[in-house]
């Protein structure tokens, strides 16, 4: 509980940003592949523009903008024996520190994905498990 003003108040910064290149709002979507090359993609964009970090941020409307709550848990999804932040993990090169922050906002339950900017190297989706590769300026080492 100590920690959900300072989660609130990230809450309420990323909605004052409105949806960026390194901010994805989404409401439940929890398909693996596609939150791995959303990962890619807002790790590579935050590089581009200078940010430390992108955001990955479950409970918020993608077209409103307004905290709608999720049934998204990053811990209690699996893809086969994994949880999906140790499997995206393991997955993309070069291996990001994800952190995620679930709390409650108003009565309902976000999650915020905080994903570091791809440095120096662009994040890339490894190949032979299954994903195409993301590539942003510079070749990522299969």
């Amino acid at each position: 509980m100590g920690e959900q003003p300072v989660d609130a108040e990230l809450l309420h910064q990323l909605l004052a940003l409105r949806e960026r290149e390194w901010v994805e709002f989404k409401v439940n979507n929890a398909d693996p592949e596609q939150t791995g090359k959303t990962l890619s993609a807002v790790a590579n964009s935050a590089a581009l523009h200078n940010e430390k970090h992108g955001y990955m941020v479950w409970g918020v409307g993608d077209d409103t903008h307004s905290v709608v709550g999720t049934s998204f848990d990053p811990r209690r999804q699996k893809v086969g024996n994994q949880d999906l932040l140790s499997w995206l993990t393991i997955l993309l090169e070069p291996r990001p520190a994800l952190e995620d922050s679930t709390f409650e906002y108003e009565g309902k339950r976000v999650v915020i994905l905080t994903i570091p900017a791809s440095q120096p190297a662009a994040a890339c989706e490894v190949q032979d498990r299954g994903l195409r590769a993301s590539r942003l300026a510079q070749r990522c080492a299969s």
